[in-house]
C-alpha cells in the first residue's frame, strides 16, 4: 500500500439527485483531486474527455473520500459499479470494454464499520441503511463532524445544492472554490483520522475507527 498513490477527491454534479438509481446520469460539473504522491491539487472539468482523463488518473489509486463509495464512485464509474467487501470499486461507465477502479478509504463508511463492528464495507452500508436510530439530521453530517472533530478550523463553504446553482448559473469560479475547499477539509479530516483513529459526531459522541 505504501507504493500506491493516495488521492483525496470530491465530485460535484450538474443536477440534483432525483433518483438514487440514476446517479451517473447527473453528470460531472467539476471534480477536484489532491494527490499525496504529487502534492498537487487538480481541477477536472465537465466534458466526457475530462471524465475519462480523471478515471485514468485515479485508476489503481487509494481514494480518500467522505461518502465516496455510495455517491462519488457512482458518478464516476456508473450506477452498476461493483463494490468489494474491502471497499474497492470497479466499473466500465461508458460501456467501452475499459474497466477502471480503485480502493476506497471512505470516512463515512468507516464510521459504520466501527459502529457495527465489521470490516466488510458492503455489510456496513446495508446495516446503516436499516439503522433508523442513526438517521438523525446532522448526526453524521460532514460539517458537524469537521466542526466537532477539528474545532471549526476547516468547514465547507456551501452545500451541494448551491454548487449545482453555481454550475447552472455559469459561476465556475465559486464552484471550483467550493470543491477545492471540500477536498481540503476531507484531507484534513483524513490526516486527523489516520493519526488518531476517531471522529466526533454531531452529538459530540466519539466514534473510534477500530475497523480500518
Amino acid at each position: 500500500m505504501a507504493d500506491r498513490n493516495f488521492i483525496v477527491y470530491d465530485v460535484e454534479t450538474k443536477d440534483l439527485i432525483k433518483d438514487q438509481n440514476k446517479i451517473f446520469e447527473l453528470g460531472i460539473s467539476v471534480t477536484v483531486t489532491y494527490s499525496y504522491n504529487e502534492n498537487v491539487y487538480r481541477i477536472w472539468g465537465d466534458t466526457k474527455q475530462d471524465h475519462k482523463d480523471l478515471l485514468s488518473y485515479m485508476n489503481g489509486c487509494i481514494a480518500i473520500t467522505f461518502n465516496g463509495i455510495s455517491f462519488d464512485s457512482k458518478v464516476l464509474l456508473g450506477n452498476n459499479r461493483k463494490i468489494l467487501p474491502n471497499g474497492s470499486v470497479t466499473g466500465d461507465p461508458f460501456k467501452e470494454g475499459k474497466e477502471y477502479g480503485w480502493r476506497n478509504i471512505d470516512m463515512f463508511t468507516e464510521i459504520w464499520k466501527s459502529i457495527f463492528k465489521t470490516k466488510n464495507v458492503i455489510t456496513a452500508i446495508e446495516k446503516q441503511k436499516n439503522a433508523k436510530q442513526f438517521h438523525v439530521r446532522g448526526l453524521f453530517n460532514l460539517d458537524n463532524i469537521l466542526r466537532n472533530t477539528l474545532g471549526g478550523t476547516y468547514l465547507k463553504l456551501v452545500n451541494g445544492i448551491t454548487a449545482v446553482d453555481h454550475y447552472k448559473n455559469g459561476n465556475l469560479k465559486k464552484l471550483y472554490e467550493y470543491c477545492i475547499q471540500d477536498v481540503r477539509t476531507e484531507r484534513a479530516l483524513w490526516e486527523f483520522v489516520k493519526d488518531r483513529k476517531y471522529i466526533v459526531n454531531g452529538n459530540y459522541d466519539i466514534v473510534k475507527f477500530d475497523q480500518m
